[in-house]
């Protein structure tokens, strides 16, 4: 349905709705702390004492850690990675009511309706009846091989009715006929979805054919994506569906919504996961009575799922074959869910005998068989040390080296505690030297993390990462650190149009960072940037930029450390176009005498240069660059001093210049650094008492011209 959604109806579920009970739904053990208030660890960042608060009275929560804050609409937006809609819908549906829409005739001065949300629906309702045209043909006369095969499995009628299982005939135009129905859009609908094909003589065709079709269902229980298994000998034995618009294979996982479903119908909290490597196996645990078994898709284990299945779980089981392939696969998975667990949840790993898989084994030795196999799963701290120990013959050295690499990636946390209080005797070191060494692990990580190229992308999505670019990703991905330093961005930014209006993107910059500030705290993410720009043409590259991932190779990322990274980053564009400035000058000296204006500006640029780069700390672990205009020293109190102030050394330069022609003569030589400005006495004493200009913050909009 198209429109938009009420505030009103919006005001109203956040009203009816409590946000005590919502996060006790997701597992987030709340603790009394006063009349109508509440503490826990914080759900968004690890920590070992409560921090984050939330007020039954208020409808709000509030971490004084991470600084997170909102109301139960920001915590499913941030929590559940949903956008504002979809958690609007999520509300309703908890409640039991419909969602309105209202058309822009009824919204008098808003702007048109965005589309992209009205079509998401209209793909989930298309991929509903696709699962509703196979799970018809599995019940009826064309699908009694799909039944028998199932059977053979031991799957039962209930199990297939659970899991919305279906069969695809083996005809070439089965949906077309039926779902599609001679509608081009359906058609054009259907082929977005992956569910048909086009020949090179363009000829539409079904993507599935005579194949058991297993529906995979977001956490809403969506059907957003199919995974098909033939019955014959033909190639691929699994075929999944395509990424698309509504299904991105690495966000969700297969059983989940179900294994949640089964917890709500048992009454009792969703304690353990059990993580295993394709949904055949999940179907097969849950028809054996194992009903929290989930499954990747056919992908490597991503972080995305691990947040998912910690998120609704207090534990988790990886359960995988004891052969190399599913040792790497625990490895894997493993090493990245160390930057994200925290002492709220636990980890543990078990490999079943090589004859089996989790199909096989639940099947000879059943329910209670496979539960106590995975009591004796290896835990977190038995599994990371068995496979250093495994996969380092060469000695402590190696171990200690790896050990500390992967550490180095976790929170401070109870778990690292003890995993550094296991490895210090291991590796024959006291508990307080390893600590330094994990300290300056992290520290090189993180200088690795600057020097390296920020992002490593496939070559379809590569993006030259331009300072504006850099500057847009943080703002998106980041707005928290925009909104906690409002003033101050607007007044860096203002002073780069001061000094380079022409650079490309700043508009889009300074938009974008106007909308961020326009909204309330703690209200804002990427998924509604990216939704309030749905329709411009900026939304693709909000789009691309909201995928980028600067800190990757970072440990932890901290507020305070983005709005570092933003003010260096914004140093540099200043410091570029000083620089360019100098160097166009330098060139244009070459063919005529330059004017005594010109030469002051040489001077000018040169202070601006010189003063950032003595603000620049020594050593790489050292805190980001200040903004040239901020911190600067105090100034002289009489001219003489101001001068002998522009005489203090400055590593990499060459001495000031007595007066401009000297200046100019200074920039003919190759700099390493910055040369120091060059100025007589009288100069630099004005110069020093000229006050730092701070404009007021822009209020641009943003345009529809694609960031530079």
């Amino acid at each position: 349905m198209a429109g938009m959604i009420p505030q009103e109806f919006i005001s109203d579920v956040v009203a009816r709705t409590d946000i005590v009970d919502v996060m006790s739904e997701h597992s987030i053990e709340l603790k009394t702390a006063g009349r109508e208030e509440y503490k826990a660890c914080c759900p968004f960042h690890g920590e070992k004492t409560p921090s984050f608060y939330v007020s039954r009275e208020k409808q709000v929560y509030n971490c004084f850690g991470c600084k997170a804050k909102g109301n139960v609409i920001t915590f499913l937006m941030e929590y559940d990675k949903l956008s504002f809609t979809d958690a609007v819908e999520s509300l309703a549906e908890r409640l039991g009511l419909d969602v309105p829409r209202i058309t822009r005739s009824q919204r008098p001065g808003t702007p048109p309706p965005q589309e992209s949300a009205p079509v998401s629906r209209d793909l989930y309702a298309l991929m509903q009846e696709c699962a509703a045209a196979f799970a018809s043909v599995l019940a009826g006369p064309q699908g009694e091989t799909a039944a028998a095969y199932l059977a053979d499995r031991g799957i039962t009628p209930a199990t297939i009715q659970r899991f919305g299982m279906g069969f695809a005939p083996e005809q070439w135009d089965f949906l077309i006929r039926n779902v599609a129905r001679g509608d081009q859009e359906r058609l054009r609908q259907l082929s977005e979805l992956g569910m048909i094909k086009q020949n090179e003589s363009g000829r539409m065709y079904d993507m599935f054919r005579n194949r058991v079709m297993i529906p995979i269902t977001d956490r809403r229980g969506r059907t957003v994506a199919f995974g098909g298994r033939v019955l014959n000998n033909d190639k691929p034995k699994y075929l999944n569906s395509p990424e698309m618009a509504i299904f991105h294979k690495g966000r969700e996982l297969f059983g989940l919504n179900q294994a949640q479903e089964q917890s709500r119908l048992k009454k009792q909290p969703l304690q353990i996961l059990v993580l295993v490597e394709g949904y055949m196996d999940v179907i097969a645990l849950a028809q054996s009575g194992v009903d929290n078994a989930v499954a990747s898709l056919g992908t490597s284990t991503t972080a995305d799922q691990l947040q998912l299945i910690f998120h609704s779980a207090r534990k988790l089981v990886c359960c995988y074959d004891g052969d190399e392939a599913g040792q790497r696969a625990a490895w894997h998975a493993l090493v990245t869910m160390l930057p994200i667990i925290t002492d709220r949840c636990d980890a543990a790993f078990a490999f079943l005998p090589p004859e089996h898989d989790p199909d096989s084994y639940v099947r000879e030795h059943g329910r209670e068989g496979f539960e106590n196999y995975l009591k004796n799963a290896l835990s977190l701290e038995d599994y990371f040390f068995s496979y250093l120990d495994s996969h380092n013959p060469g000695g402590t050295a190696e171990l200690a080296d790896e050990a500390l690499s992967l550490l180095a990636l976790m929170q401070n946390t109870f778990k690292l505690d003890s995993l550094l209080d296991t490895l210090a005797p291991r590796i024959f070191t006291s508990r307080e030297k390893l600590g330094e060494k994990l300290q300056a692990k992290r520290n090189q990580l993180q200088r690795n993390a600057r020097a390296l190229p920020p992002i490593q992308e496939s070559p379809q999505n590569a993006l030259e990462i331009t300072p504006v670019r850099r500057l847009l990703i943080l703002a998106i991905q980041h707005p928290a650190s925009i909104q906690s330093h409002g003033s101050e961005m607007m007044a860096l930014l203002d002073k780069i149009r001061t000094q380079d209006p022409a650079l490309k993107g700043l508009d889009v910059l300074t938009g974008l960072c106007d909308f961020i500030l326009r909204q309330a705290q703690g209200r804002i993410s990427a998924a509604s940037i990216i939704q309030a720009y749905q329709g411009t043409g900026l939304e693709k590259w909000l789009h691309l930029l909201s995928e980028q991932e600067l800190y990757s190779r970072a440990a932890n990322v901290d507020p305070e450390n983005v709005w570092k990274d933003i003010q260096s980053t914004i140093s540099g564009l200043l410091v570029d176009y000083h620089q360019v400035a100098v160097a166009a000058l330098r060139e244009a000296g070459r063919n005529r005498r330059l004017t005594d204006e010109e030469l002051q500006s040489i001077t000018e640029h040169l202070r601006f240069i010189h003063a950032y780069f003595r603000r620049v700390p020594e050593g790489p672990a050292q805190a980001a660059p200040q903004p040239a205009g901020q911190g600067t020293p105090a100034p002289a109190q009489n001219p003489q001093q101001a001068w002998q102030n522009t005489q203090a050394p400055v590593q990499g330069t060459p001495a000031p210049a007595q007066n401009p022609q000297q200046a100019w003569q200074n920039t003919q030589v190759p700099v390493q650094g910055t040369p120091a400005p060059a100025q007589n006495p009288q100069q630099a004493w004005q110069n020093t008492q000229a006050p730092v200009q701070t404009p007021q913050p822009d209020q641009g909009t943003p345009t529809g011209q694609s960031p530079n």
